[in-house]
């Protein structure tokens, strides 16, 4: 059984004679020939090949060799980026702020171009894989107005190819992110982020949010996700720009960008991700869905998978307490912006 509640819209996606659907499907080719052709599935007809990814279909574990294998790639395209693009922006836009004269003002500022360089890739990468995943969700027509079409027809959901591709790109980000934050602790001299106070926060963030999206994944919850990501992704994106603009010296741009973010975080994750998102999963979805599962699977399904949930909601309430500090600061200081976590650094 296949199903088809949820049709594909693609045709809608056009802004005058350019067409976002075609161009998404064409990077999402690039990328996904790429990684098979690394993991010997060259031929695109093949079994395992592109026409395979290209097809409507039911998720099987062998999808997430993709996902693991761009894990291994993102620290190269991270690097190169920070090299060539980041270092520049980062060291152009440090340059109109009065040079240091100390040894430490030096290691602060070589401190900042790093921290730049940080943001810069997240709000890249957020930013293009969250208009991504907009237009693959638009165009299934996710959520509608009623969220238990999120559940309708399971265990028959089928993933179309732009799901799949989102999916392998979220889920390799946090598989990198493990690693990078992780050896924060291990490693902090040769480690690719900062070391923050509050990073083992961030560690358990990932590592939950990959256990969600490979359960979610393998067991046809994808609808669910996707929105999860989504509503959680906007928010990183405003995150970051609001952090580019306060090592850039811009105020008033990261002011701005900061309140924006805050507002985002409040409305999508403290207000949709639980009272839509999470009620959905934790009463509507045994409703649908628990006549069809047995008991083991009941067991993961509503206990582990919604205490996930829970747990990244009760994550995102200590970082909003953190969002209201530095807002509190930002009022008593006559609106100058903090870096967003710089309560949390350890420097």
């Amino acid at each position: 059984m296949v199903d088809s509640s949820s049709q594909p819209m693609e045709a809608g996606f056009e802004l005058g004679a350019f067409n976002v659907v075609h161009l998404r499907n064409q990077l999402s080719d690039w990328l996904a020939q790429l990684l098979l052709s690394l993991l010997g599935h060259s031929d695109s007809e093949g079994p395992h090949g592109l026409a395979r990814w290209r097809q409507r279909s039911l998720p099987v574990v062998a999808d997430l060799q993709l996902a693991l294998l761009l894990a291994l790639l993102l620290p190269a395209l991270r690097w190169a980026l920070e090299c060539t693009v980041f270092d520049s922006a980062a060291r152009s836009a440090l340059a109109r702020q009065r040079p240091p004269a100390s040894r430490v003002g030096q290691e602060r500022a070589q401190l900042a171009v790093t921290k730049y360089k940080e943001s810069a890739w997240r709000c890249c990468f957020y930013g293009a894989v969250w208009l991504y995943g907009l237009t693959v969700t638009l165009a299934e027509g996710w959520p509608g107005r009623d969220t238990r079409a999120l559940w309708d027809g399971w265990p028959h959901h089928t993933v179309t190819y732009g799901v799949k591709v989102f999916y392998m790109l979220e889920l390799s980000y946090y598989l990198f992110g493990i690693y990078a934050v992780g050896a924060s602790f291990v490693a902090p001299a040769h480690a690719w982020e900062v070391r923050r106070k509050d990073s083992l926060v961030m560690l358990t963030h990932h590592l939950a949010t990959t256990l969600l999206l490979a359960y979610s994944y393998l067991h046809g919850f994808v609808r669910i996700g996707a929105l999860v990501l989504l509503a959680h992704d906007l928010s990183d994106v405003l995150l970051e720009g609001a952090k580019l603009a306060k090592y850039a010296g811009r105020e008033l741009a990261a002011s701005l960008t900061f309140a924006a973010f805050a507002l985002s975080f409040f409305a999508l994750r403290l207000v949709y991700y639980p009272a839509v998102l999470i009620y959905s999963a934790s009463f509507e979805a045994p409703a649908l869905v628990g006549p069809l599962l047995t008991w083991p699977m009941t067991l993961v399904f509503y206990y582990v998978f919604n205490t996930a949930l829970l747990l990244v909601l009760v994550l995102h309430c200590y970082w909003f307490l953190l969002i209201l500090r530095i807002a509190a600061k930002q009022i008593a200081s006559g609106g100058k912006v903090d870096d967003v976590r710089s309560d949390s650094d350890d420097d």
